[in-house]
């Protein structure tokens, strides 16, 4: 530090340009000593230090000029240091808070796992639990926002000169690619970029925004704001727009850090064959773990949690709370009988919504893919694993449920039938968020499902796909098999996370509901109810 700082005035006017008007000097080393302040190494420094305000003498530099104030001329600085370390600690309070879904200051395990993933750690489950022996808390604890940044601080010392907590290769902030790939040289590049562009969100923009956008430098926060921008209805952004039929308004679904991090490892799975077959164990492994930890009795504590952050209505849930044994048991509730309502319960011409769910309708499936399903390999065959099926519903309508988190877990018959044997596919876990269905990865072809078939007098053989996603484990079918189903009969349930159910219809067998055609023309799902009408036969009964 060993250097001056040089600053000089010119004036510029009509008459002339880049007058000389006066300057002065100070060395780094006397601004960075104006600037430091007492905190010990040890504390987390604050989110934004207030910098301090230096006043430079600038002497004249003509000895015949003539002084219009009384003060001699002066130049004002504002200046602000803080040492490495505590940048480092401000790169961690600042991606810390990017996954405080709650914004209470404390961290669950799960938001520490996705900062890691972020970072492109290869280890994070090892590294959070690693983290949480060396602050001396126990497994599983929530943190709070001082105690995350100390975690992290501890793991850097350990691994700095490794790859364990980062395997970036390319610097999110200003795209350089780093020469230097040890977590110490990376996280002070990053640290510094996040000091120098305080938009550190932006490190998010590979995980959750699309290839345009990204291209475009433009980020979206979840929650907080719509858009850093405009919104646009329909637009691939990180914020889910629905439409409540109920209300006719448009709301901001909420989106839990867990799915933030399959969004993210799904785009990765873009760029190889490689990053693909990574991804998919990555997000097999996940659920798998989840799954364990949401089965087990210590996951009761998180049901009030989720009940809060998503303004779950209790008192339409038949059990009470205190009777669920874990969080999956709540996850997959029933409700008491009349929380929702059969449309044209005489009429079994009319099809209901098989979920609470975010849906999607469309015409012809050649339009679901004009406007929504953009996956590489989405055929009809590919879907259903049988071309003689696929056949029969090429031209046909597509309805799409899909379940977040938050929704009532148990599926419903939409239809009057007989219900076919059910068919259990392998497959991935990615996540059913509508970007992902709208990227080129095969969410619907590729993931964990079950196909089965309802004969139906009204809409001849209805096709229905039960589609696992990110963090479900099981898909249950509870209908017995070859036995007659009525609309809003219980077909199964889904264990924790989101998933999916899409109903296939022949041509000309179904009229879908002029409002949810014209939101879907808009990209828009429609947030729908257990019963409600999506659309009527349009083939008398014979």
């Amino acid at each position: 530090m060993r250097f001056p700082l040089a600053f000089s005035v010119y004036d510029h006017d009509k008459f002339s340009a880049n007058d000389y008007i006066g300057g002065c000097e100070i060395e780094v080393a006397g601004l960075v000593q104006a600037a430091s302040n007492d905190e010990p190494a040890t504390a987390v420094p604050p989110s934004d230090p207030e910098p301090t305000v230096l006043r430079l003498d600038m002497p004249a530099q003509d000895p015949n000029a003539v002084t219009i104030s009384r003060q001699p001329p002066g130049l004002t600085v504002k200046v602000g240091y803080q040492p490495m370390d505590q940048v480092r600690k401000r790169l961690w309070r600042h991606l810390l808070a990017m996954f405080d879904d709650d914004k209470n200051d404390v961290l669950s395990p799960n938001e520490l796992t996705a900062v890691l993933d972020i970072l492109g750690s290869t280890h994070d489950e090892e590294l959070v639990a690693e983290g949480y022996q060396a602050i001396g808390k126990a497994p599983d604890a929530d943190l709070t926002m001082d105690e995350a940044v100390a975690l992290f601080e501890e793991l850097f010392q350990v691994h700095k000169e490794d790859s364990t907590i980062t395997s970036l290769e390319t610097c999110p902030f200003c795209h350089v690619k780093f020469a230097d790939v040890t977590t110490s040289s990376i996280i002070i590049h990053l640290a510094s970029c996040v000091e120098t562009d305080r938009g550190s969100d932006r490190l998010m923009m590979s995980g959750f925004i699309t290839e345009a956008q990204t291209s475009r430098n433009l980020m979206t926060k979840l929650v907080q704001r719509l858009a850093r921008g405009a919104y646009s209805v329909g637009a691939d952004s990180a914020n889910i727009m629905v439409i409540s039929r109920e209300t006719g308004r448009i709301e901001e679904e909420k989106i839990a850090a867990f799915v933030r991090i399959g969004i993210r490892l799904l785009y990765r799975g873009l760029s190889s064959a490689v990053e693909a077959r990574r991804a998919k164990r990555m997000l097999e492994a996940m659920t798998v773990k989840q799954g364990r930890k949401y089965t087990d009795p210590a996951s009761k504590a998180e049901i009030p949690k989720f009940i809060a952050f998503h303004g779950l209505n209790v008192d339409e849930i038949l059990e009470p709370l205190e009777s669920f044994q874990n969080f999956n048991e709540f996850f997959y509730r029933k409700l008491k009988p009349g929380a929702r309502v059969l449309d044209s319960p005489e009429d079994p011409s009319v099809a209901v919504s098989m979920a609470d769910c975010r849906l999607m309708a469309f015409s012809t499936i050649d339009q679901a893919q004009e406007l929504w399903i953009k996956g590489r390999n989405f055929t009809l065959a590919n879907l259903l694993q049988s071309e003689t099926e696929a056949a029969r519903y090429t031209g046909g309508s597509l309805v799409i449920f899909r379940l977040a988190p938050q929704d009532y877990h148990r599926f419903h018959v939409p239809i009057d039938g007989v219900l076919g044997e059910v068919t259990h596919l392998p497959g991935a876990y990615y996540t059913v968020n509508p970007m992902a269905i709208r990227s080129a990865v095969d969410v619907y072809v590729e993931n964990r499902r079950a196909v089965t078939y309802i004969e139906s007098r009204e809409f001849g053989r209805v096709g229905i796909v039960l589609v696992g996603a990110m963090m479900v484990g099981s898909i249950v079918v509870t209908a017995p098999e070859g036995g007659k189903v009525h609309r809003m009969d219980e077909l199964g349930y889904f264990a924790f996370g989101g998933s999916t159910v899409l109903a296939l219809f022949q041509p000309g067998r179904i009229a879908l509901d002029e409002d949810l055609l014209a939101n879907a023309d808009r990209k828009l799902e429609t947030h729908v109810r257990v019963g409600m009408s999506i659309g009527r036969a349009t083939q008398p009964v014979g």
